[in-house]
């Protein structure tokens, strides 16, 4: 009687263990179809708010002069940081996570999906 419950004990754990882990992909997978959307709907309206910067000239001259401030606060935000080790050792690891992102992105492919001749040159079109 005891080993009868020990074994069913051991069963009911070892359906337990391999069950819910399986519940849980389909529901792993829905999130990530989400953030999927999520993203697309954030890359159209990205590029539909672009080309309204395009065409309209007050727009496209508050895009520039923001252009222009940010790089000037990026500037003096570096100089100012430049003197702050922790900061510095932060952007380095950051850099490298970069560097090392980049690598792998392409790694095993032989040619770039359509449009990206090489990592970040969609990006560089739109600047």
């Amino acid at each position: 009687m005891k080993s009868k419950m020990i074994l069913i004990s051991a069963l009911l754990f070892l359906c337990c263990a391999f069950v819910l882990p399986a519940e849980e992909v389909p529901a792993n997978q829905e999130l990530r179809e989400q953030l999927k959307e999520a993203l697309k709907i954030g890359q159209s309206m990205r590029e539909i708010e672009r080309n309204a910067i395009k065409n309209d000239p007050e727009l496209k001259a508050l895009s520039e002069e923001m252009k222009s401030l940010n790089m000037k606060m990026r500037e003096k935000l570096n100089s100012k940081l430049s003197d702050n080790p922790e900061y510095m050792e932060l952007k380095r690891k950051n850099e490298e996570m970069k560097k090392e992102w980049k690598n792998r992105r392409f790694e095993g492919k032989k040619n770039a999906p359509p449009g990206m001749e090489k990592p970040g040159e969609r990006r560089r079109k739109f600047e």
